[in-house]
């Protein structure tokens, strides 16, 4: 997927394509494992090759949680945990991820960024991607179509926050994301689209009585 993307590109030598996509890595992720960690600098970006990645920011709150783990925990505890979590992004294949502000400062990130099952991913460091865009002149439209999906992602999410009905808002989100809200655990669905785990539970077992 990601060299028929690349493909697409005008490149002035057929060559350069492979040249490219040689920069990028193929990495591996299993669930819970973090991409990018909050306090790290995010120096690659990520184009997801399968599975579903989340950013996601720790809230401050008094709640009894003192362990962060990058493998399967228990359910109850993992659920606790996600009390003081705050989802703000959630994206799945032939998606490009990468905390902006960390990766364009070259700052420490101010979030985290975890893959939600297994995940594969394409990653192309910074240094990398600033020697393609010089060499390169030609992929720079493709570059501003990478900042203008994620905009376009963000106004989205705004548009999603502006639906006052909480059934209407998860609609909304399952209508675009189907096979994201197939697939993310409640707890998490629930931040992200800015409602309580036991409101989602209970829209979801409304819904489920009008239909049986």
């Amino acid at each position: 997927m990601l060299e028929h993307i690349l493909g697409q590109i005008p490149f002035k030598k057929p060559e350069n394509l492979h040249i490219i996509l040689g920069k990028f890595k193929e990495e591996h992720y299993e669930k819970n494992e973090y991409l990018v960690r909050e306090n790290q600098i995010n120096d690659k970006i990520f184009f997801i090759k399968s599975g579903i990645i989340r950013e996601y920011s720790k809230l401050d709150v008094d709640v009894d949680v003192d362990v962060d783990v990058d493998v399967d925990v228990d359910v109850d505890v993992e659920a606790k945990k996600e009390l003081t979590r705050n989802t703000h992004w959630i994206v799945g294949a032939n998606e490009w991820i990468f905390q902006v502000k960390s990766f364009i400062e070259e700052k420490p990130a101010l979030c985290n960024i975890q893959a939600l099952e297994k995940v594969k991913a394409f990653t192309l460091h910074k240094t990398d991607f600033k020697m393609i865009m010089a060499d390169y002149p030609e992929v720079m439209p493709f570059v501003v179509s990478i900042y203008e999906r994620y905009l376009l992602q963000l106004d989205e999410r705004n548009m999603l926050f502006r639906i006052k009905l909480a059934d209407k808002r998860l609609a909304a989100f399952e209508k675009k994301y189907p096979q994201i809200a197939a697939n993310v655990k409640l707890q998490i669905l629930a931040s992200f689209i800015n409602i309580t785990d036991c409101e989602l539970s209970r829209i979801r077992k409304k819904r489920a009585k009008s239909h049986s």
